[in-house]
C-alpha cells in the first residue's frame, strides 16, 4: 500500500512537471522514495485511483509519459516486433489518439513481460499503466538513464577516437580534449567540471581522478591510464549504452522475478558471486571464470554437496592442452604437484620422469588425479552441482589472480575468492554433521570428504553486462564471450531521440 505521504508527494511532483519537466519530476521522486516507487509488492489500484489529477488531459499526459518511457525501454530490446508506431504516437501530441490506443499498447507490454496477473477491471487507465511496469527498484534508475542517453545521442555526434598509444598520467595528447568532454557528458566528473588546456591538453591529476571513476564503472583497472580497453568504453555511443542497459535490465528482471529466497548467483562478465540468504545479499565475492575459448556456461542447478580437500580428476582436454606441454618440458612436473597416474582401466601406473616425458610426446594413454594438498588446483573446497559441462565452484591456491580486473582465466569452472566464508555459511545453515565438518576442516588437509546438504542450494550462472547501482550510476562490463554484440543501429534511435529533457 502507498502511504498518504507518498500520494501527496506524488500529486505535488505531478503539479510541478510543467516547469521541471516530467523526467525531472521522476528523478526527484526516485531520489526521495526509490523503494516506495517500485517495491517488491503489487501496487494497489485504489491508491493509484486516489491520486487527484486536475483534468482528463493531465491524466492522459501522465499515461502518455509513463507509457513512453516503458515502450522506449522495450523497443530498445525487442528486435522481433516493430514498436515504431507506438513510439511515434507517444512522442506526438494527439492525446485523444493516445487514450484510444493506450489499452492496446498495454496489451503488448503485458504480452512482452509474459505477465500472469490480471488487472482489476475497476482500475483506471493510469493505474493499469503504472501497475504493468516492472516491480524492480532499479526500473526508474534505468529508464531515467536511458532517456538521458537518448537525449545525449540527439545532441552531438560521437565519432570514434582512434587508439594510437597508451596515454599515462602527465602525458600530453590531442585526444584528451574529446575524452574529457565525454567523461563530463557521461557524468563522471560529478558535475564539478573538467578543465583541459586546449593548446597543451594534458592528463592532469584532476582528469586522472575522473578517469578512474569511469574505469571503476566499467570493471577496468582504476589506474588512470588510457589504454585500448578504456578507450573502447569511451567510444561506446550513448545509444549503444542505452541498448545495453535496456537489454540487460529486461533479461535480469525476467530472470530474478521467479528466483528462490536463498540462492547463489554468479554474474560471469562481472566476475562476481553473490549469496542471497532469505532475500538479503549477505556475501559478495570476486570470482574467476572461464577464458573465451573455455567459457563458463550460463545455467541453473542445485548445489547438493560440498567437498572438503577435493581430489582433482583432470579432464582429458586439460591434460592434452595444458599439462602435456609442461610434462614434455619437465618429466617431474606431475610428481612435484602431487599427481597420480592411472591407465584408462583405473590401475595406478609407476612411471619415472623420463618415461612420462616420452609418453607425453605420444598418445599419453593415461588419466591424472591430483591429490589433496596445498598445490591442488581446487584448493580446500569444491561445491558440486549437477550439470552437463563438468563445471563447479571451488577454491584455488592462486589467490593473487583475484587482484586482476580481467578474470576470465579458468577452463570453465568458477574459482571463488571468499570460498572460506561461503563454505562456513553452508556449514552453519545446511550441514547435517557440523561436528565432523569442524574436525576435518581444522585438522586434516589431505583427507577428502563429501558432505551432503540438508537443502540443496540453487545456483545461477548468468551473463549480464550492464545494470544500475543507484540513480545516475550505471555499470558496464566487457562482453568477454561476445554474447551481446550490438551494432550502432540508428533506425530506432532516430525515433527515440525525440524524447527531450
Amino acid at each position: 500500500m502507498l502511504g498518504d505521504k507518498y500520494v501527496y508527494s506524488l500529486i505535488n511532483m505531478m503539479r510541478v512537471r510543467r516547469t521541471l519537466g516530467f523526467l525531472a519530476a521522476l528523478i526527484t521522486m526516485s531520489s526521495l522514495w526509490p523503494a516506495m516507487l517500485y517495491a517488491e509488492q503489487a501496487l494497489d489500484a485504489k491508491d493509484l485511483n486516489a491520486v487527484a489529477l486536475d483534468g482528463s488531459n493531465n491524466h492522459i499526459e501522465l499515461v502518455r509519459n509513463t507509457l513512453l518511457q516503458h515502450v522506449t525501454l522495450v523497443a530498445l530490446t525487442d528486435d522481433t516486433k516493430d514498436w515504431q508506431a507506438e513510439l511515434i504516437l507517444l512522442n506526438g501530441q494527439d492525446l485523444k489518439a493516445i487514450e484510444q490506443q493506450a489499452s492496446q499498447i498495454l496489451k503488448r507490454l503485458y504480452d512482452f513481460w509474459q505477465l500472469t496477473e490480471s488487472m482489476p477491471s475497476q482500475a483506471s487507465l493510469l493505474a493499469q499503466t503504472i501497475a504493468i511496469e516492472p516491480r524492480a527498484k532499479d526500473y526508474l534508475w534505468v529508464t531515467n538513464r536511458i532517456r538521458f542517453l537518448l537525449w545525449l545521442h540527439s545532441q552531438d555526434p560521437w565519432p570514434t577516437i582512434d587508439y594510437e598509444h597508451v596515454i599515462r598520467p602527465g602525458d600530453q595528447h590531442a585526444s584528451l580534449i574529446p575524452i574529457a568532454k565525454r567523461l563530463k557528458q557521461l557524468g563522471d566528473d560529478q558535475g564539478e567540471g573538467i578543465i583541459v588546456d586546449e593548446v597543451n591538453p594534458q592528463l592532469t591529476p584532476e582528469l586522472v581522478g575522473v578517469l578512474k571513476a569511469f574505469q571503476a564503472r566499467h570493471g577496468l583497472s582504476s589506474d588512470g591510464v588510457i589504454g585500448p580497453q578504456t578507450l573502447y568504453w569511451i567510444n561506446q555511443t550513448p545509444y549503444q549504452r542505452a541498448r545495453l542497459l535496456a537489454y540487460n535490465f529486461v533479461m535480469k528482471t525476467q530472470y530474478l522475478r521467479n528466483l528462490e529466497p536463498t540462492y547463489l548467483l554468479v554474474n560471469i562478465p562481472a566476475f562476481e558471486l553473490v549469496l542471497v540468504d532469505k532475500g538479503e545479499a549477505t556475501l559478495t565475492s570476486k570470482v574467476i571464470v572461464g577464458r573465451s575459448d573455455r567459457q563458463t556456461p550460463v545455467l541453473s542447478s542445485l548445489v547438493s554437496n560440498i567437498v572438503v580437500n577435493p581430489a582433482w580428476r583432470v579432464p582429458r582436454s586439460i591434460v592434452r592442452n595444458d599439462l602435456l606441454p609442461k610434462i614434455r618440458k619437465d618429466g617431474s612436473y606431475l610428481a612435484q604437484r602431487n599427481f597420480d597416474v592411472f591407465d584408462f582401466n583405473g590401475n595406478p601406473m609407476n612411471l619415472d620422469a623420463q618415461m612420462l616425458q616420452a609418453e607425453a610426446n605420444g598418445n599419453f594413454p593415461y588419466s591424472l588425479i591430483q591429490q589433496p594438498g596445498s598445490s591442488n588446483a581446487l584448493g580446500k573446497y569444491k561445491l558440486h552441482f549437477n550439470n552437463g559441462f563438468n563445471v563447479y565452484l571451488h577454491d584455488t591456491p592462486d589467490k593473487h589472480l583475484f587482484k586482476q580486473s580481467m578474470r576470465a582465466l579458468s577452463s570453465g569452472c568458477i574459482r571463488v575468492d571468499k570460498i572460506d566464508e561461503l563454505a562456513q555459511w553452508i556449514a552453519n545453515e545446511q550441514m547435517f554433521n557440523s561436528r565432523q565438518w569442524q574436525s576435518l576442516t581444522q585438522r586434516d588437509a589431505t583427507k577428502t570428504q563429501w558432505f551432503s546438504l540438508k537443502n540443496n542450494v540453487p545456483v545461477h550462472l548468468v551473463y549480464w553486462t550492464a545494470w544500475m547501482t543507484g540513480p545516475g550510476l550505471p555499470q558496464f562490463r566487457t562482453d568477454i564471450y561476445d554474447m551481446q554484440s550490438f551494432t550502432n543501429d540508428t533506425r530506432l534511435s532516430d525515433v527515440t531521440a525525440k524524447v527531450s529533457l
